[in-house]
């Protein structure tokens, strides 16, 4: 096989050699969102534009055909791996089961295949012809598949590009280089096919989407280096929103429904509501403690739903404010905290019935029957204790032993002082 390389080819293999780059760089970050898609990407880029600096080398139109063919490997699999990309940067590619992604690649294998056997039906290249006005070059006629392809390949990069821009709506301002780098580099492929398929293209015979694909590599690795492109990847507000297990309602200054969340409604058992709708006009317990809760200067309020179960709900609500400092609209979110109520009713009896016992315990009243002989106290079992004993077990009191005055002199008549003097113990 003879090969005489020139400025298409060199470009070509240049466009080749940043391509291989950016698939290495984003190696490292396959783990990241989007990542081994982007890999993976670029990857396929790099062997369409291989191929097509080998194409505008070979002499001959049976090997330019071969790697024609060859390039065609990497071509059909840039727009499906873009997608993949985009729907990972979008976090929505949970909802891709495989044989879904398999779905993908219907159209690009069946062009692969046609391209192989083209020889056989022409509808990839209907005609392949020596370009007179250009040394060592062919000119292909597109059979009808071509554009079947062409168009679905131009489909998947309108669905990147819908899906990268939603992607972004809802994102903070620091996602808006990584916004800008992406569909900047999804735009550069769609400006040269456009080129190239011009009377007037400036490189005659070039095949302009590898190298324009290249470029975009190139900015998908200035975006991995400068906006952390796939090590941050923005959240869009209504996935958060959406899954919260708090309820989000927002108002504006007009007490007018902006936004709720499934949460929300599920607490105050409402299917759904209108946006637009006035606060006195929401049904049920919702609109009553939104109205309620707007009454109220400190923003709380908690309510109690009455049904099947019985509910304790928290409303906090802030003001939403405008860079000026103007309210704009309030935020309210809703928490169930039945629980946490239980609790605190179960800790209040608690404490309730230990007060009591100690009272029940530590409190001498009413009759209390003592014997008028022994002076033994009878108590709640029926059994005789000392004095001494039922004290020390019915109040704090702490008792100490001594002897009065008479039973001094009874027991101790030498020790016991006379009478009417004073007491010894």
């Amino acid at each position: 096989m003879n090969l005489v390389f020139g400025p298409e080819s060199f470009a070509e293999l240049l466009a080749a050699a940043m391509a291989l780059a950016v698939a290495l760089a984003s190696l490292r970050r396959t783990s990241a969102r989007g990542g081994m898609a982007l890999t993976l990407m670029m990857v396929a880029v790099f062997v369409w534009a291989l191929c097509s600096g080998f194409e505008f080398a070979a002499v001959g139109v049976e090997h330019k055909i071969f790697f024609s063919v060859a390039a065609y490997a990497g071509t059909v699999n840039v727009a499906p791996l873009f997608l993949l990309f985009a729907l990972r940067y979008r976090r929505s590619a949970s909802r891709l089961v495989p044989w879904r992604v398999a779905l993908l690649w219907i159209i690009p294998a069946a062009t692969l295949a046609l391209a192989a056997t083209n020889g056989a039906h022409g509808l990839i290249w209907s005609q392949i012809v020596a370009d007179p006005g250009r040394l060592n070059a062919v000119r292909y006629v597109h059979g009808p598949w071509y554009w079947v392809a062409v168009a679905y390949f131009a489909a998947l990069g309108v669905a990147s590009a819908v899906l990268i821009a939603r992607a972004a709506r809802y994102a903070p301002r620091a996602f808006a280089g990584q916004t800008a780098i992406l569909l900047t580099g999804l735009a550069i492929p769609w400006l040269a096919t456009a080129l190239g398929s011009m009377p007037f293209n400036p490189f005659p015979g070039m095949d302009l989407p590898p190298a324009a694909f290249s470029i975009t590599g190139i900015l998908l690795f200035v975006g991995m280096g400068r906006f952390r492109l796939l090590d941050l990847v923005p959240v869009a507000r209504h996935l958060v929103v959406e899954r919260m297990t708090d309820g989000f309602v927002v108002l504006d200054v007009q007490e007018r429904l902006v936004d709720i969340n499934p949460a929300a409604l599920a607490l105050f058992g409402v299917s759904a509501v209108a946006a637009g709708s006035r606060v006195d006009s929401l049904p049920g317990e919702l609109g009553r403690a939104l109205a309620a809760l707007g009454e109220r200067p400190d923003g709380h309020l908690e309510t109690t739903l009455a049904g099947g179960e019985v509910r304790h709900l928290d409303l906090r609500s802030s003001d939403l404010r405008d860079r000026l400092g103007r309210p704009t609209a309030r935020l309210i979110i809703v928490r169930d905290v039945t629980e946490r109520r239980r609790m605190e009713m179960e800790r209040e009896r608690l404490i309730g019935e230990l007060q009591a016992a100690l009272a029940d315990v530590k409190t001498l009243s009413g009759l209390v029957p003592i014997c008028s002989s022994c002076k033994k106290i009878r108590d709640d079992r029926g059994y005789w204790r000392t004095v001494e004993r039922y004290l020390s077990e019915h109040s704090d009191a702490q008792l100490t032993h001594g002897l009065c005055d008479d039973c001094l002199r009874r027991l101790y008549p030498d020790l016991a002082p006379e009478e009417g003097t004073g007491t010894s113990t």
